[in-house]
């Protein structure tokens, strides 16, 4: 008979490519189920991450429906869920807090709920495209620098101005004859700013 043993796995915190993300999949799963033996890889031009079980094993990736969907009451051949310590524990459906929105995996879709037997196991599971975000973050901090020389460049627009009139934007959202938004902003502070920053640089 064929046991169906659930595991909710934790990764690391921290910020991951799609390279890092593979190898930290599967170094836990390799941790947590030594036997089935997977190997999970990011592919650059696919931007899918692939994890497959060694030679005979079998196994699935829930989709965070197929996960709701499961009877607590479920019994053999179900046998629960465990973590990463291989300790039994209670999934919070409510909160599943799940790297399938990361993986794009919508697998499952149906009504009612799922039992051992309803959709056949996997040698191998492939994410869609990854849901990966650059985050790039510029600290403010300093309000005591003041602005190093920028040349002036025929096509260079005005962004930051303590004038009534309203700067021209280089998205064109504000147009000329409106009041100045920015007399509302402590703009000393602001371009102090931005002088520590970009200290020594020129405008683009």
């Amino acid at each position: 008979m064929t046991v169906y043993q659930g595991y909710a796995l934790k990764l690391s915190n921290g910020n991951y490519t799609g390279l890092s993300l593979a190898n930290e999949i599967q170094e836990i799963l390799n941790a947590t189920i030594p036997d089935l033996a997977f190997t999970c890889s990011y592919g650059i031009a696919t931007g899918k991450i692939s994890i497959k079980a060694g030679v005979d094993k079998e196994f699935k990736v829930f989709s965070n429906f197929q996960v709701s969907s499961i009877d607590p009451s479920l019994s053999d051949p179900w046998k629960g869920w465990r973590d990463n310590n291989d300790y039994v524990i209670t999934v919070d459906v409510s909160n599943l807090n799940s790297i399938n929105e990361v993986l794009r995996n919508t697998s499952g879709i149906f009504d009612g709920t799922w039992a051992p037997g309803m959709d056949p196991l996997d040698t191998e599971f492939t994410s869609e495209f990854l849901d990966l975000l650059n985050v790039h973050n510029i600290y403010i901090h300093s309000s005591t620098l003041g602005l190093a020389p920028w040349p002036s460049y025929d096509k260079q627009r005005s962004i930051l101005t303590t004038s009534v009139f309203s700067p021209i934007s280089k998205h064109g959202k504000v147009p000329w004859w409106m009041p100045n938004p920015m007399q509302k902003l402590p703009l000393d502070e602001v371009i102090s700013a931005a002088a520590s920053i970009l200290q020594d640089k020129t405008m683009p």
